[in-house]
């Protein structure tokens, strides 16, 4: 079995190759120097939080684009990864507990809720929308594209050039896939209470938004991150 080290270099030219697939996307870029910093660690033997690791790539990206701070895929990709890792160690403990055939499922429901909770801030001061149904979306989208439309898109590209009848028919089943999951978003934003809502906040409203959200955030690792609650209420009371 080969070690560790050996594994992260052969996952590299696999990621580089989506990352040009994708034409360098921010979140995808992301994945890439996250998983070289990763693998130049792993060389010199050395461990990292994964927390300083994200706001270490985060200053990076800032110093190499400072305009990046004002880019919604930017304050999407980091905000939301932030709330996920904030979520897992926490939520990997209260989750033994739990029937081993439930852990999978409420898993991907706590971290589909971190990273709506983590990136709401962000949605609703540039977006102005709020999307509850995202929630229960992400239970049958993320297993459909991570498993099915995923692998099925790329495997359709790389065959294309050698059997192209073979590329069209995987090519095609991937589109038809991500159009299920287009139609279950469009049914699910219809159901009762999950339709989406437009926002439009005031600067203290949005604060206060922000506040209540890192304090749920941080809640599960640190109880005193509650106490973050007054300033929001206080932001909404008073101002």
């Amino acid at each position: 079995q080969p070690p560790l080290r050996i594994l992260w270099l052969l996952i590299l030219p696999t990621l580089f190759f989506y990352l040009l697939l994708t034409g360098d996307a921010l979140a995808t870029r992301r994945a890439f120097y996250a998983l070289l910093i990763t693998i130049s660690l792993c060389l010199i033997r050395r461990r990292i939080e994964s927390l300083n690791l994200l706001y270490a790539l985060a200053f990076l990206f800032l110093v190499f684009e400072p305009l990046a701070l004002w880019q919604p895929s930017f304050l999407l990709s980091f905000s939301g990864v932030l709330g996920i890792l904030l979520w897992q160690q926490p939520l990997s403990q209260l989750l033994q507990v739990c029937p081993r055939w439930s852990q999978y499922l409420l898993q991907l429901f706590c971290i589909s809720l971190a990273a709506f909770i983590s990136t709401l801030p962000a949605v609703v001061f540039i977006f102005h929308m709020f999307a509850p149904a995202g929630l229960l979306c992400n239970l049958i989208a993320i297993p459909m594209v991570s498993f099915a439309a995923l692998p099925m898109g790329l495997a359709g590209l790389l065959m294309s050039t050698v059997f192209p009848a073979g590329g069209d028919l995987l090519l095609r089943a991937a589109a038809w896939v991500l159009g299920l999951v287009v139609d279950i978003a469009g049914f699910a934003s219809e159901l009762p209470g999950l339709f989406s809502r437009a926002l439009f906040l005031t600067l203290p409203e949005t604060l206060a938004v922000l506040l209540t959200c890192l304090s749920l955030l941080m809640v599960l690792k640190r109880k005193r991150a509650l106490f973050l609650l007054i300033p929001a209420v206080s932001l909404l009371l008073f101002v």
